[in-house]
């Protein structure tokens, strides 16, 4: 982890000096975890979040489901995104919709396909 990152993470979430950096993964991840679940709470049957047409905010929110259903590597945040299958499916309409040919190179259906990291 860069000095950076970990400085930035440091002064977000360190409110004393015993905090180590596990505690604060876990913390970003059970954040994390919760928006999620708020995201698919709202998000119910509906197509996009304010209904039937896309709007800005369901830009912004593809933005950052994309990278954690296409990201190549496990991790706990993307099984939890996985459970929320409303969500994974929003995900894959907007990617197959929007960004056709993003979607047949990094789509993480197909094992065959390129991976962000290659």
């Amino acid at each position: 982890m860069s000095r950076y990152v970990r400085c930035m993470i440091l002064a977000r979430y360190t409110l004393d000096d015993n905090v180590s950096l596990s505690d604060i993964g876990e913390k970003v991840y059970e954040s994390s975890k919760r928006c999620l679940q708020i995201l698919s709470t709202k998000l119910d049957d509906k197509m996009y979040m304010l209904g039937n047409l896309p709007s800005q905010l369901d830009a912004y929110m593809f933005a950052h489901l994309a990278i954690i259903r296409c990201c190549p590597m496990k991790s706990r945040l993307k099984d939890e995104f996985n459970k929320l299958t409303n969500l994974v499916e929003y995900s894959i309409r907007i990617h197959k919709k929007y960004y056709p040919k993003m979607y047949r190179m990094y789509s993480p259906d197909d094992t065959n396909k390129k991976s962000f990291i290659n």
